[in-house]
């Protein structure tokens, strides 16, 4: 099949939407793939006890407390480590030890996304560290578990994130070839 068309449909704020369509002969194939603009990066903190810190949080848009990870944007101009140190600072107040684990795309061939997976070895407290003020969008508690209470938690429906789930495998890919 060739490429008859690739027309974007929808293009606001770094958000694009793209409309392909494949055809050979009378066949016809469209495919639409999502772009949003900045890329991810993930965070997982481990303390020198081996625990696990996870943001525990309720956004507006939802009634539901979640369990995850810290994570966020990739800003302009930043490389993958300074936002995945910021992301850390920013949800946690926390700093260690960083360990690039490696990358997934949530959502391959469908939306234009990677999120970069660090590992934050003997994560602390920051020096002088504030607690942020909840902002409009999330608001965010520090919460510590055992490497079992995670396990747990996955295994008892209680962390279902995707990408909570595939840093996770990531992590314990990297722990068991050690």
């Amino acid at each position: 099949m060739k490429l008859i068309s690739n027309n974007e449909v929808y293009k606001k704020d770094g958000v694009v939407l793209t409309e392909k369509i494949f055809g050979s002969g009378s066949k016809k194939i469209t495919r639409v793939s999502l772009s949003l603009g900045k890329n991810t990066v993930l965070i997982i903190p481990l303390d020198k006890d081996q625990n696990f810190y996870l943001g525990r949080q309720k956004r507006k848009s939802s009634n539901n407390f979640i369990l995850e990870f810290p994570n966020g944007g990739i800003e302009k101009d930043e490389n993958i480590l300074e936002a995945a140190k910021r992301e850390l600072s920013e949800e946690l107040g926390l700093e260690g030890d960083m360990e690039y684990l490696g990358e997934f795309k949530p959502f391959d061939r469908v939306v234009d996304l990677t999120v970069s997976v660090f590992l934050c070895k003997n994560a602390k407290e920051q020096e002088n560290y504030k607690k942020l003020p909840s902002d409009f969008y999330e608001k965010i508690e520090r919460k510590k578990f055992t490497k079992d209470e995670v396990y747990n938690l996955i295994n008892e429906g209680g962390i279902k994130h995707s990408y909570f789930l595939s840093a996770f495998s990531l992590y314990n890919s990297k722990i068991n070839r050690q």
